[in-house]
């Protein structure tokens, strides 16, 4: 069988809501993982969780569904066309599928060779991205420099440049906050309740940002926020 961490077992009643609801509305699934997602829009403190849907239809599809004020989000895909985005080697939808079979657990199936298969191109995937998102992290963090040095460049003379050069730097200060452990980011429309929960810090800063309208004082907090940003990764690199 699948050799995974079990799900939080406070999930295991939300994780039976959620199988009736998939084998009510997918009758010929062939195989169902499941992992717990990062603290977001679920509530604040809990955790949602992925479901990959193996069946044997000709359809792909993604959802999401609330069990127990539990945010689900779930994959309808077939072992053929998982095994296609797995193999694209991108930061999509292939590394998403890879992660949630490869850290999860299979709660429904049999474990045929077939999507035995499957587990075992998931985790040489989700190993590949880890190794890319550790070279690419460190890319980013002078993608962060090198855009505030613009932003302190252009600011005395063009106001328009300059905020939206401060809407760029956010934008991907909050992606290189929550590209942790090369794990796919959440969706764009979650990503600053996740935030909030994660890095709680950073995400007061951004929203501080976001309220404010005088530029100058938020070009001063995004020097703030990008030192807090590279600060903490420094010390859990030293840390780990």
């Amino acid at each position: 069988m699948h050799d995974c961490p079990k799900v939080n077992e406070t999930h295991n009643p939300t994780i039976g809501h959620a199988l009736r609801y998939i084998l009510g509305n997918c009758p010929d699934t062939l195989a169902i993982f499941v992992k717990d997602t990062p603290p977001g829009p679920a509530g604040e403190g809990s955790t949602g969780l992925k479901f990959l849907v193996l069946h044997s239809g000709p359809y792909s599809q993604r959802t999401r569904v609330h069990f127990n004020g539990i945010a689900c989000e779930f994959w309808f895909d077939t072992p053929g066309q998982t095994k296609a985005y797995m193999g694209l080697g991108r930061e999509d939808r292939g590394c998403d599928l890879a992660d949630i079979i490869a850290t999860g657990r299979m709660i429904h199936g049999d474990g045929c060779p077939e999507i035995m298969d499957l587990v075992r191109q998931a985790k040489k995937v989700a190993t590949a991205h880890q190794a890319l998102w550790a070279r690419k992290k460190k890319a980013k963090a002078g993608e962060l420099l090198a855009l505030l040095d613009d932003l302190g460049e252009v600011s005395p003379t063009d106001g328009l440049l300059a905020q939206y050069l401060l809407q760029v730097l956010v934008s991907k200060g909050i992606e290189y906050a929550l590209a942790g452990r090369g794990r796919p980011l959440p969706a764009f429309r979650d990503r600053l309740q996740v935030l909030q929960v994660q890095h709680a810090e950073v995400g007061k800063m951004v929203q501080t940002i976001f309220h404010d309208e005088d530029l100058r004082m938020n070009i001063h907090r995004s020097k703030k926020l990008i030192g807090l940003l590279l600060d903490k990764d420094n010390r859990g690199n030293e840390g780990g």
